[in-house]
């Protein structure tokens, strides 16, 4: 039976040397060593008074506190296996993260009277969980920072995230966007065309961020500021809102996602609309009053004339060569130096521009044209 015995304590340590990690089973009154593998230490220096604290730690007193929670008194509160993390220092005092598992043994009556202990190194994999948490973080940030309405769809076009530009945009929260079709969330009033909602209205199969975001799932291709023009809900009223669509194809684990970025360029849009008219009105003026305009860019040497200076230099649309030399070329050969002189005193003096003086068509004919103009300086000064 001695011999029995022997070769299963024999056959226990065989089994505990296999196992890599730290390992030692722990009499719970004494808080003693009972067994231990060569991870957690040397087995000649285990005395039969060497406590697991001694042994693990080289401390004189039980473990404690935040950083060191005592496994032992957990699964003697708990009676069952448990998790604690200790954070231990290396030679070269860097910290390391250590699971400790602990699984308790009972006795006839239910008593913990033994605890097997191992001790796992996972400092690898909390610094990657910092990192990606780091990382999560810091997307998060920006995310939600972007001046740009921003979402996150899924297959069926729910949303499954929205930016705080996104919610402004709506008028509803970001979480009350979350799992509404994209249209219904940002109030796209095509959205109500149907009953079925977003994605169903007549003008839906037309609508370039469906279409965007439906190619980029069926492609996996990123678009970038594609145009499109929506009716949104603003309030009690109704708006055409310009938007420049992007969108990059995301993958989740398993999900696959787009992200869909909104930028609004409606005030843009009306603005060069607005330029458009007016220089639309402009042009008419020119045209009904017979006068001309040009401007002059001087580091270019380029001239940007108006319709109505072709015709009255004696040119077809499109002939003229738009340089100021060409426009030199035009001018009486008596007047050139005249004109030199007004147009550099103008520039490097500041002095009005006003002066009248002979051009010459391309078949000769001789004409007298009237000139008034002005110098755009910039912050420094300079034309």
């Amino acid at each position: 039976a001695e011999r029995q015995v022997l070769q299963q304590n024999a056959f226990l340590q065989s089994v505990l040397e296999s196992i890599t990690h730290p390992l030692c089973v722990i009499d719970a009154s004494k808080l003693t060593v009972v067994m231990a593998n060569s991870a957690a230490g040397a087995l000649d220096s285990i005395a039969e008074s060497t406590t697991c604290y001694a042994l693990t730690h080289d401390r004189e007193t039980p473990c404690a506190g935040v950083d060191h929670p005592c496994p032992l008194e957990e699964v003697k509160r708990l009676k069952k296996p448990v998790m604690v993390e200790h954070v231990h220092y290396d030679a070269d005092k860097r910290a390391r993260y250590v699971e400790i598992h602990g699984y308790p043994i009972f006795d006839s009556e239910g008593n913990v009277v033994q605890m097997i202990e191992y001790a796992m190194d996972v400092t690898e994999r909390k610094r990657a969980e910092e990192a990606l948490h780091a990382s999560q973080s810091e997307l998060a940030t920006m995310f939600n920072s972007a001046p740009v309405a921003m979402i996150l769809v899924d297959h069926d076009r729910r949303v499954r995230k929205a930016n705080r530009a996104a919610a402004a945009f709506s008028g509803r929260s970001a979480e009350e966007m979350l799992g509404l079709c994209s249209g219904e969330a940002l109030r796209c009033l095509s959205s109500l065309d149907s009953p079925k909602g977003c994605g169903f209205g007549a003008s839906c199969d037309i609508c370039a961020v469906r279409r965007t975001v439906l190619d980029t799932f069926e492609t996996g291709e990123s678009y970038y500021q594609v145009e499109a023009s929506l009716p949104f809900a603003r309030g009690e009223a109704r708006e055409e809102i310009h938007l420049l669509v992007s969108t990059t194809p995301i993958d989740i684990g398993e999900d696959q996602l787009v992200l869909v970025s909104l930028e609004d360029i409606t005030e843009r849009k009306q603005a060069e609309e607005a330029l458009r008219q007016s220089q639309e009105r402009y042009a008419l003026a020119q045209r009904v009053a017979n006068v001309g305009s040009w401007d002059w860019d001087i580091l270019a040497g380029e001239l940007h004339w108006s319709d109505q200076i072709e015709p009255m230099f004696g040119f077809a649309r499109g002939e003229f060569l738009a340089t100021y030399d060409g426009f030199l070329q035009c001018v009486h050969p008596d007047d050139r130096q005249h004109i030199v002189d007004s147009v550099n005193a103008c520039v490097n003096e500041g002095k009005d521009y006003d002066i009248e003086h002979r051009i010459v068509w391309p078949d000769g004919t001789v004409r007298w044209v009237s000139e008034t103009g002005d110098v755009i300086r910039d912050e420094e000064g300079k034309a």
